[in-house]
């Protein structure tokens, strides 16, 4: 269901709909419910858990001994391959920084965190 929402939120944005994933997920619409009372619920879960997955990877491929050419390479490699994995984390770095800000309960906070752990340790 997961993957799926990342799928759908991937082509309409905000303009997906729960009824939508349980189609795609082949599931019925109460099981979607059954889980999240709405989109922006699922999406602030979703978005929350791809900033612990980025953060891990960050700390675990930033904080070496190795040169910073290849902890970048390394930290790389890993995001992209949780991307491919866990599409809200590709979700999470591609719309945080949208003018619009993800009608989520807790943006500013996110923001404020992806700033803090996954930007700056980068740059």
């Amino acid at each position: 269901m997961r993957n799926t929402a990342a799928e759908i939120y991937l082509e309409k944005g905000m303009n997906m709909e729960m009824g939508d994933i349980a189609r795609k997920a082949g599931l019925g619409r109460g099981t979607v419910y059954h889980y999240y009372n709405n989109k922006i619920s699922l999406i602030e879960d979703l978005l929350i858990e791809a900033f612990e997955e980025a953060q891990k990877i960050t700390m675990e491929t930033l904080n070496t001994n190795e040169s910073p050419l290849i902890r970048l390479e390394q930290y790389a490699k890993c995001q992209l391959r949780s991307w491919i994995k866990q599409p809200f984390v590709f979700i999470l770095f591609k719309n945080l920084f949208q003018s619009e800000p993800i009608p989520i309960q807790n943006y500013d906070e996110l923001l404020n965190n992806f700033q803090t752990h996954l930007y700056s340790p980068v740059t």
